[in-house]
């Protein structure tokens, strides 16, 4: 029988968890992760983006850019219509739940009712680098079709703080340039995080992303 999970808080409020037994294909590693995560969170379920007042155009930052064979209104639709745990399914990131701020409800993998991608949204993902794994989330801040912008934000309880951008651009012969720009900071006591390869990291895992998005555009 799945059943939610409750933990007092240290003002002994009631904080709802994930049904972690919803959870699939990683078992007792990802619920430890999970748990140890969430468990610093005295906000939980809502989590928090942190200290996004900071000037990000002064965090290390990288760009990376994508074509894609279609015109921006469709790949725009492609990427803003879709629900979270179908952008997220390759080996090195997968999806392991959401949690939708807006509905104050949890979502996991094939649930029937799982709503499309939206601001407010926290997404949770299995990060997998060969025998290294962790988990990472994420809120989407905004969704905004004038401005052709997709904002990002790392939650709490992760090793960075920063922000992603994703535009969408025209481009020559009826195609679409994704520009997808990251800022990232190690949070304080984890300055360690600055010697791991994250350029190497980061490009790997969105470049998946990316392709994942391009293999669904061509295949609709």
């Amino acid at each position: 029988m799945n059943t939610t999970r409750f933990f007092s808080s240290p003002a002994s409020q009631i904080r709802r968890y994930p049904e972690l037994n919803r959870i699939p294909d990683f078992g007792k590693r990802a619920e430890k992760l999970i748990l140890q995560r969430l468990q610093r969170s005295p906000d939980f379920p809502v989590l928090q983006t942190p200290h996004l007042s900071d000037n990000v155009a002064n965090y290390p930052s990288q760009i990376d850019r994508y074509t894609l064979n279609c015109a921006p209104a469709t790949a725009w639709q492609a990427y803003t219509e879709i629900r979270p745990d179908e952008m997220w399914q390759g080996d090195l990131v997968r999806f392991l739940y959401a949690y939708s701020k807006p509905n104050d409800a949890f979502y996991y993998k094939d649930q029937e009712d799982m709503p499309k991608v939206h601001a407010g949204l926290q997404i949770f993902c299995m990060l997998w680098f060969g025998r290294a794994f962790g988990v990472v989330g994420i809120e989407i801040l905004e969704i905004n079709a004038a401005k052709q912008l997709v904002s990002l934000a790392y939650l709490e309880g992760g090793i960075f703080k920063g922000l992603q951008h994703l535009r969408f651009y025209p481009h020559p012969n009826d195609q679409t340039e994704i520009v997808h720009e990251s800022w990232r900071k190690p949070l304080e006591g984890k300055e360690w995080a600055r010697f791991l390869p994250y350029v190497f990291m980061h490009r790997k895992t969105i470049g998946e992303y990316h392709q994942a998005m391009k293999n669904r555009i061509k295949n609709q």
